[in-house]
């Protein structure tokens, strides 16, 4: 496809490992495969030629691993290799951004981080074998981890609130695991404890590392990225039906819903891939921004995905990112469908697609 209403292909900066949305979109965080997290004001436009440097934030001291940015508190949340996760919160007297301390309490790096619903917590996973769920004391003005460990035996890659339970927590981890989590803290959350805090509630197979862990809009549909190349979604509601999509292509590392019934993910070549759930069965669409010469499937044996690796390695690309896309966030909704998503990747650029072009470019996609 090549008809996107879509950003400028400039490289913004060398390379990015993971961006962030403010509420209005009117800036983004990124972090330059570094220690480092600049604030950009984007002035509301598409074209980051037009973007600049507003804050550079300097408090980690190796690469930082994540970014999300409360909507509702306007807070930023970042985690790092060097054991720590921030909470940054704007001071609009000095006009610039303080970051609070996180009681961690971890002996490896922090991999993934998320804010909850109601953004009065938030998760951290780590190469610890561990999850802090943190939350504020105000007595000592910090915020303090309680742990999520067994039956966890292996890096965590990724974690996901429900999205209307404070609660309930997702997570995918390099032991070839999807875990769905108790997370309820009676300080944050109202109501009732269902159940206990750190009770497994629900465990899903891979066959490689789970890269990514995602709830549909309702929570209903859970999907996980396998770095086997297949995309798992499973269907709560419908007595845990699953359903495995394997692609034939080299494996995604990210990837959002845009509605109950469509999903899009991103990694290593280089361009989104879209999927959706028709008649109850999820299946592939295809690339978003399919190049001429790669229209024709390579297949899913291991011979021909070393040969693609090879490809990938030796020839420049003619998809839009030129690196390995690490980050897919919602950049416009119109009620729980997402209508323009945003990707950034190892090739410095922040792009976002037309979902309205998905539709009409690829045959049987709806979202």
């Amino acid at each position: 496809m090549s008809n996107f209403k879509a950003s400028t292909t400039s490289v913004l900066v060398p390379t990015i490992s993971c961006h962030a949305w403010n509420a209005d979109r009117s800036r983004v965080a990124v972090c330059p495969n570094d220690s480092n997290i600049y604030i950009y004001k984007t002035n509301n436009s598409e074209d980051f030629q037009k973007w600049e440097v507003e804050h550079q934030l300097t408090e980690h001291d190796h690469l930082v691993t994540a970014i999300d940015w409360a909507p509702k508190t306007n807070r930023i949340l970042s985690c790092s290799q060097d054991r720590n996760a921030y909470v940054w919160t704007y001071d609009n007297n000095d006009k610039k951004w303080v970051p609070e301390l996180v009681l961690l309490r971890i002996n490896r790096a922090a991999t993934c981080c998320k804010w909850s619903p109601k953004e009065n917590k938030f998760a951290v996973g780590s190469g610890a074998k561990l999850i802090g769920v943190c939350v504020y004391e105000d007595e000592n003005k910090w915020w303090v981890s309680k742990m999520i460990k067994k039956p966890i035996k292996s890096t965590v890659l990724s974690v996901k609130w429900h999205p209307t339970d404070n609660s309930l927590l997702l997570c995918g981890s390099s032991d070839f695991k999807c875990r769905l989590f108790s997370a309820f803290i009676k300080k944050a959350d109202e109501g009732k404890e269902v159940n206990k805090f750190g009770t497994c509630i629900a465990e899903y197979n891979a066959k490689g590392w789970v890269h990514d862990v995602e709830f549909s809009p309702s929570g209903n549909v859970v999907a996980y990225i396998g770095h086997d190349s297949t995309v798992t979604f499973v269907d709560r509601a419908n007595g845990d039906k699953t359903t495995v999509v394997t692609i034939p292509e080299l494996p995604l590392r990210t990837g959002i819903f845009l509605s109950e019934n469509a999903f899009v993910a991103g990694g290593y070549d280089y361009t989104p891939l879209a999927f959706s759930n028709n008649g109850g069965e999820w299946k592939l669409n295809g690339k978003c921004d399919l190049a001429p010469q790669e229209k024709a499937a390579t297949g899913g044996n291991v011979r021909s995905m070393f040969m693609k690796f090879q490809q990938v390695s030796t020839v420049t690309a003619t998809t839009r990112h030129h690196n390995v896309i690490n980050s897919i966030l919602p950049y416009k909704s119109s009620g729980n469908n997402v209508t323009v998503f945003s990707t950034s990747a190892l090739d410095g650029k922040v792009l976002t697609w037309q979902v309205s072009d998905l539709e009409k470019g690829l045959e049987g996609f709806k979202v």
